[in-house]
């Protein structure tokens, strides 16, 4: 397995750079060849995958901390991931109200008219608006705040408890989406925290035991018994979205579409992780470094969906120039990130945190 000098698992960052491309790609190119060409397999998509890894990566992560700055260091970290990401969230509405008071073209990311200023601020600070481009960060603030209960669970032992408590919110979720779902702008059911967070609170808890487990090791092992289960699973979606559409659905994240999104990163992980073996790293150069800062490229392109198709006449027309331009973007940006007198001046700020551990990636969600 390809890693780098600090230690990252490079298939990771690949993977998720390549759930930030799918992401990209579907949120401001929907109707383009490439698009298309990412959206294939069936009930899986960037969003899936980035929120699968993020958890993952957590849990690889947060055991490491609590190793060695304990439980508190890890309660503290999780808070303050929450918070900058609310801030994110709520900048993100905001851009898209004011966005939309000198926008000279409609779009959905934009706030609609109709509430006063006051209520529609209101609305953004409560979590209840926010551009559809944008939303998947109000749903990691209340994924990692459950995420904050799993750790106290996970440094007791208790991963049976962890996995039957999400189980269960699982279950609620299902029943009763309205108590537990994300409202769109135009007020219908968006997506279900309750029902996501199982995806989300399985893989950290994977992560959790991703080391004393061997669990990446024992994956690599087996390429065959991978691919072939995440066949049976794809060929199954494939007929299962047509027959039976609410075990796959997105929105209220079906439990077909869990394990489905299970099979397909764990796949693509055996795969990426077997490429790199065989192929330069510097190929896979662009969508790794994103993939190593997918937070930061997620905030982007949202941004890039709320302001650029407010002042642009034929959207559709040059809608895969965008798409490709942010990519870029986010590609210069992560590499800012990794360039060393950013870094010094980011250490010389303070203690670096446990953020990297040898053969895993770091903690961003």
């Amino acid at each position: 397995m390809a890693q780098g000098g600090t230690g990252r698992l490079a298939a990771i960052d690949v993977v998720r750079g390549f759930c930030i491309v799918s992401m990209v790609t579907g949120h401001l190119a929907p109707q383009s060849r490439v698009s298309w060409a990412l959206h294939q397999v069936p009930a899986f998509d960037g969003a899936s995958g980035f929120v699968l890894l993020s958890g993952l990566v957590l849990g690889i992560v947060q055991s490491r901390r609590l190793t060695t700055h304990g439980l508190a260091a890890v309660e503290r970290k999780s808070a303050r991931r929450i918070g900058v990401i609310y801030v994110a969230q709520v900048s993100l509405g905001l851009l898209a109200l004011a966005a939309a008071a000198v926008a000279t073209t409609e779009h959905r990311n934009l706030h609609p008219a109709g509430t006063s200023t006051a209520e529609a601020v209101w609305r953004v600070l409560t979590l209840q608006a926010a551009p559809p481009a944008g939303s998947v960060l109000r749903l990691y603030v209340v994924l990692l705040a459950l995420a904050m209960v799993a750790y106290v669970l996970l440094a007791r032992g208790r991963t049976a408890a962890v996995l039957a408590g999400s189980a269960a919110l699982y279950g609620v979720g299902y029943l009763v989406p309205h108590v537990t779902s994300f409202r769109s702008y135009a007020g219908e059911l968006g997506a279900n925290w309750a029902t996501w967070q199982l995806l989300l609170v399985v893989a950290l808890t994977v992560g959790w035991h991703w080391a004393p487990a061997r669990i990446g090791e024992r994956l690599l092992a087996r390429p065959l018994l991978v691919t072939a289960v995440t066949g049976a699973l794809v060929a199954a979606a494939w007929a299962g979205e047509r027959v039976a559409p609410a075990l796959y659905d997105k929105t209220m994240f079906g439990p077909a579409r869990v394990l489905n999104a299970f099979a397909v990163v764990t796949l693509l992980f055996v795969v990426v992780s077997r490429l790199l073996e065989v192929v330069p790293r510097a190929a896979f150069r662009p969508v790794e470094v994103i993939g190593t800062r997918s937070l930061d490229s997620y905030v982007i392109q949202a941004g890039v969906a709320v302001v650029v198709p407010s002042f642009v006449v034929g959207w559709t027309d040059v809608a895969l120039g965008v798409a490709l331009g942010t990519l870029a973007l986010c590609w210069g940006w992560a590499e800012l990130r990794r360039w060393k007198p950013w870094a010094r001046t980011v250490v010389a700020a303070g203690p670096r945190p446990v953020d990297v551990v040898p053969g895993v990636a770091p903690a961003e969600p």
